[in-house]
């Protein structure tokens, strides 16, 4: 049990130890949620501390060279996403690879 401890502390020290080669952007997420209602910000040591909302972090860049294309660089998306957007796979998005517009919403009554 001790050695699996051990191991594990390891491993979790290496892994925190390698150099990033991305920056973590803030999400500009403001507010804190419990299970069902919005929370002010829970204080550390209580249920629900450290959400999201309660760190700031880099504010997202994206740079737009005007070329009609979004390229990663420029894509304000989950990375992750990027390549099932980019159909034709030539490292851009253009219009036509867009995804749909949601519905427009009809007016409330």
């Amino acid at each position: 049990m001790r050695a699996t401890c051990l191991i594990t502390c390891a491993a979790t020290v290496l892994a925190t130890a390698q150099a990033k080669t991305y920056t973590v952007v803030d999400t500009g997420q403001e507010r804190c949620y419990g299970d069902t209602r919005e929370l002010a910000y829970p204080a550390p040591g209580t249920a629900f501390h450290g959400q999201d909302a309660q760190y700031t972090g880099v504010t997202p860049a994206y740079r737009d060279n005007a070329d009609g294309k979004v390229s990663r660089a420029e894509f304000d998306g989950p990375q992750s996403h990027f390549p099932a957007l980019d159909k034709d796979h030539d490292g851009y998005l253009t219009e036509a690879e867009a995804p749909p517009l949601p519905p427009a919403r009809r007016p409330l009554r």
